[in-house]
């Protein structure tokens, strides 16, 4: 549904719409969709723009994803990285850990 928001499929294009979408799919381990999310997040589409939480969800990505998505989110975790501090990067690191239980 995210795409569809996103892309103008079907319906009109709503950056805010497709990024609700895609937080619904990615609370519940879309790797798709927490690819969307990190690029909604770096790029400011449909929520403000925050390298942080895109590296999170680029993160978070690499987590549940295999094959290209994962080669992608891999090598786009490392382009947010380099907009972050390194106790941004410990934080964003830390929430993923939270989120995955391995506190």
């Amino acid at each position: 549904m995210g795409d569809c928001y996103d892309f103008g499929e079907l319906v009109a294009r709503d950056a805010a719409e497709a990024f609700k979408w895609y937080k619904l799919a990615g609370d519940q381990g879309h790797p798709d969709a927490l690819y969307s999310l990190a690029i909604c997040y770096e790029d400011g589409n449909g929520v403000e723009q925050d390298f942080q939480e895109a590296y999170k969800y680029y993160l978070l990505t690499c987590n549940f994803a295999s094959g290209g998505l994962y080669e992608s989110a891999e090598a786009n975790l490392s382009l947010a990285a380099e907009q972050l501090t390194a106790s941004q990067i410990e934080a964003a690191t830390d929430e993923v850990n939270s989120i995955l239980g391995n506190r």
